[in-house]
């Protein structure tokens, strides 16, 4: 005897409220691991110890070379350093591999440059260790100690210590005293403009800061002026047939 098919909406709410929560519970956790599954993300998860995060993120690039083969995966501070999770596709990565984090654009936007070393391929349990890695040395924090060592400087003291020193080699040769008077003169120049001196480096600390801010904008304003770049010329031959 033929089964009858039941109708949908005879069917229990129940069950089916349960199947689809359990879809979308696995479509969610698939999306939010993606990177992880083998046929979408996949690649090795390997560690590096830095002294300093120096403005490193979570999604920054890896490149061997130039060419990017992963993206930072986390980091965390352990043992006085920087532990530093990163995941690699496609690229072999020797047990004496080298790593550093540097600089990809002006407004401080950074990567994890990966110098694959080795005979053995490095085991995701260990570490590239601090002797193996180094940290740029930040725009932001340049201005900053600049600011505070000029800050340090008694001006004052400086611009007498180089009139004692003219003073004292007023008798050499008109060559050297020219010399040393010219650093008096100069060093009194820097006295009477500390102030301004240090409103300058404080306002140029200041921009830089939010120029390392607004990074992600003016990446952002760089690709959209090439894709209108690329359009434009594209383009062209239409834009002169109508001018």
């Amino acid at each position: 005897m033929a089964r009858q098919s039941t109708n949908f909406r005879d069917r229990n709410p129940v069950v089916i409220g349960a199947v689809s929560l359990s879809v979308i519970a696995v479509l969610v956790f698939m999306a939010f691991n993606a990177q992880s599954l083998p046929l979408i993300g996949g690649g090795t998860v390997y560690k590096a110890q830095f002294s300093e995060a120096a403005g490193l993120q979570a999604d920054d690039p890896v490149r061997v070379a130039g060419v990017k083969v992963g993206k930072v995966q986390s980091l965390a501070l352990e043992d006085g350093a920087v532990t530093v999770e990163f995941r690699v596709k496609d690229a072999f990565v020797g047990n004496r591999s080298e790593a550093a984090i540097k600089i990809e654009t002006v407004l401080g936007a950074k990567y994890v440059a990966l110098v694959p070393r080795g005979a053995e391929p490095l085991d995701p349990d260990d570490r590239i260790p601090l002797e193996r890695t180094a940290s740029p040395y930040d725009v932001v924090e340049a201005f900053a100690d600049l600011s505070s060592t000029v800050q340090e400087i008694d001006t004052a003291q400086l611009a007498s210590s180089f009139e004692v020193l003219a003073e004292t080699f007023s008798e050499t040769p008109d060559e050297v005293r020219t010399s040393l008077q010219g650093l008096a003169r100069l060093s009194d120049t820097i006295a009477s403009r500390d102030e301004q001196l240090r409103q300058l480096l404080s306002a140029t600390r200041q921009v830089t800061q939010v120029l390392a801010d607004r990074n992600g904008e003016f990446t952002q304003l760089i690709l959209d002026s090439n894709t209108l770049l690329t359009e434009v010329q594209e383009r062209r031959e239409l834009i002169d047939s109508i001018l």
